[in-house]
C-alpha cells in the first residue's frame, strides 16, 4: 500500500501509446505496462496534470486517478516516492578497476581484400595506404597485459580483426599457440576465447583444423542474395563478385561441421528484403539465427556515407513488424534481447561497454582506443602498451564522458533512452552530435533514426505482449 504522508513524483520516463481502444502506459527504466481504457490524448492530460504539481501526496492525485490506479502506478514505477533511494543500474567496472570480462579486439592488419561501400575504416585514421599489420610480440604483449587487468578467474575475450584478419594467418597461428602456455600457467584462473570477425572470401592452409581446436567463433559478413552482396561487399579489382567466394567458404566450413554466423549490416538495399536474407543465408548452410548489423552513417575518418544507404525509421519498423508476423529467427533474437530487459531496472547512459574501456582496441603500434572505429584518433586513445600502467585512467573517464547519453539534446529526453542507452555513440563522437556541417547533422538525424526505429518498435511489441498476457491469464479465471 502507497504512504498517503510520502511525498512522490511522476517519472519523466513515461512510454505512452495506443493498443487495444486504449493506452498502454510504462515507465522506461521499469517496462511494466498498464493499459488504461482512455486515449492516448486523455492519458496525457492526466500525467501532464499530475507532473504540474510534483511532487505530491498521494492525497493530492486522488482527483486524477482512483485508488486502484494509484497502486498500479507506483508499483510499475510511473510515479515514486521521492526519498527512498531508487535501484539504479550499477556502471560494469571499468578496465582499471580489474573487471572480471574483457572483449580485446587485436587489429591484427589494416587493410583488405574486398571494398565495402560501408567500411568503418577510413583510409587516414586506419593508415590503408601502408599496409599496417601487427606484429606477434605486440599481439603478445596486449595478451598478457590484459590479462594482468583482470579480476582473479576472469575472462579475456580476444576477436582477431582487421582489415581482414586472415591476411595474417601466420601471426595468427602463433597467437593460438601462445595462449595456450599462457592461460595454462596462470595462476589465477584466468581464461582466454577466440572469436574472428572475416570476409571468409578465401579459407588458408589448415583453418579448418585450428578453427576447430581452438573454438574460435566465426562471424562472417553475407549482406543478402548475389546482387545485394556483391554491390555492397564488392572484392577489390576486376572482379567483384564476393558472394561465389564467401559461398565457397562457407559450404567448406558446413562439410566439416564448423559452427559459424552470418551477419547482415541493415542498409537501404536490404531492409526491405530481410525474409530473401534469411532465405539466402539458409541456403547456404547457416542454422544459427542472423546477427543484424546496423550500418552507421560515418567511418572512423568521420566520412559522412552517403545518405540514400541508410534506411529510414518506417523502412526498419515495418521490417521487424513483417519479421514478428512470420515469427523470423532474425528478428526473435532482438525480441529476445529486449524481452530480458523488462521489469529493470533499465538507466543506460552508454549504448555499450566502449565507454568503460572493456571493448579494447589494440593496433600495431601498441597504441590502444575504445573501440575499433575509434582507431587513429589520438583525442580517444585511451592508452600504449610502451607506458606504464597501460591504460590511462583518466583517458577511458574522458571517453566514458564523450559517449555519454546527456550530451545528446535529443535521446537525452527520450523516454525510451534506459532501454538502449542511445545505442552505439559512434556517430555522435565523430560527428561532434551533428555539428560543424549539414552532412554531420544529417548523418547524426539517421542515426538516432535507425536505434530509434529498433528501440521503440521492439519495446512497444514487448510492452503489448506482456498486456496481452495479463489479459489471457484475467480471461482464464
Amino acid at each position: 500500500m502507497s504512504d498517503r504522508t510520502s511525498l512522490y513524483r511522476l517519472s519523466p520516463d513515461i512510454i505512452c501509446f495506443g493498443h487495444r481502444g486504449g493506452t498502454i502506459v510504462a515507465e522506461g527504466g521499469r517496462m511494466r505496462p498498464i493499459l488504461l481504457n482512455a486515449s492516448k490524448d486523455e492519458v496525457s492530460e492526466i500525467l501532464e496534470n499530475i507532473s504540474s504539481i510534483s511532487p505530491f501526496c498521494i492525497d493530492d492525485i486522488k482527483n486524477c486517478l482512483p485508488d486502484s490506479l494509484i497502486e498500479a502506478f507506483i508499483e510499475s514505477a510511473v510515479i515514486y516516492d521521492v526519498h527512498p533511494n531508487q535501484s539504479k543500474v550499477s556502471n560494469p567496472r571499468r578496465i582499471t578497476e580489474k573487471p572480471e570480462h574483457v572483449s580485446l579486439f587485436l587489429v591484427l592488419n589494416q587493410y583488405c581484400n574486398l571494398a565495402c561501400v560501408y567500411c568503418l575504416e577510413g583510409k587516414e585514421t586506419y593508415e590503408a595506404p601502408a599496409r599496417r599489420e601487427m606484429s606477434f610480440e605486440i599481439a603478445k604483449r596486449g595478451i598478457l597485459s590484459f590479462l594482468d587487468l583482470l579480476a582473479p578467474g576472469g575472462h579475456l575475450g580476444i576477436t582477431l580483426f582487421g582489415g581482414e584478419p586472415l591476411l595474417s594467418w601466420p601471426t595468427i597461428l602463433k597467437i593460438l599457440d601462445f595462449c595456450k602456455n599462457a592461460v595454462g600457467n596462470d595462476v589465477n584462473g584466468r581464461t582466454i576465447s577466440f572469436a574472428m570477425q572475416t570476409n571468409l572470401s578465401f579459407i588458408p592452409e589448415g583453418f579448418i583444423e585450428v578453427v576447430k581446436e581452438n573454438q574460435i567463433y566465426l562471424t562472417i559478413d553475407v549482406d543478402g542474395p548475389p546482387e545485394v552482396q556483391n554491390r555492397l561487399r564488392p572484392m577489390k579489382g576486376r572482379n567483384s563478385n564476393s558472394f561465389d567466394r564467401v559461398k565457397m567458404s562457407i559450404g567448406t566450413l558446413s562439410e566439416h561441421g564448423v559452427p559459424y554466423m552470418l551477419r547482415c549490416t541493415l542498409t537501404s538495399l536490404n531492409v526491405g528484403i530481410l525474409e530473401e536474407v534469411e532465405q539466402t543465408h539458409a541456403s547456404l548452410g547457416s542454422v544459427e539465427p542472423t546477427e543484424l548489423g546496423l550500418l552507421r552513417p560515418v567511418n572512423s575518418d568521420g566520412f559522412v556515407f552517403p545518405s540514400n544507404l541508410m534506411p529510414g525509421y518506417n523502412d526498419i519498423a515495418d521490417a521487424i513488424t513483417s519479421g514478428l508476423d512470420r515469427n523470423s529467427s532474425l528478428i526473435n533474437r532482438y525480441v529476445d534481447r529486449y524481452r530480458d530487459r523488462a521489469g529493470g531496472p533499465l538507466d543506460w547512459k552508454h549504448g555499450c561497454n566502449a565507454g568503460f574501456g572493456l571493448l579494447p582496441t589494440l593496433t600495431y603500434d601498441g597504441k590502444i582506443y575504445p573501440c575499433t572505429w575509434f582507431v587513429g584518433n589520438k583525442e580517444l586513445e585511451i592508452g600504449d602498451l610502451a607506458a606504464s600502467p597501460i591504460v590511462c585512467e583518466e583517458a577511458v573517464r574522458h571517453v566514458e564522458n564523450c559517449l555519454h547519453i546527456d550530451h545528446d539534446p535529443i535521446c537525452s529526453t527520450c523516454s525510451y533512452r534506459g532501454i538502449c542507452g542511445g545505442g552505439c555513440g559512434v556517430t555522435r563522437v565523430l560527428t561532434n552530435y551533428g555539428q560543424g556541417s549539414p552532412l554531420k547533422t544529417v548523418a547524426m538525424d539517421q542515426a538516432r533514426s535507425m536505434q530509434c526505429a529498433i528501440t521503440k518498435t521492439l519495446t512497444n511489441y514487448i510492452l503489448s505482449e506482456a498486456i496481452e498476457k495479463q489479459l489471457s491469464a484475467e480471461n482464464a479465471f
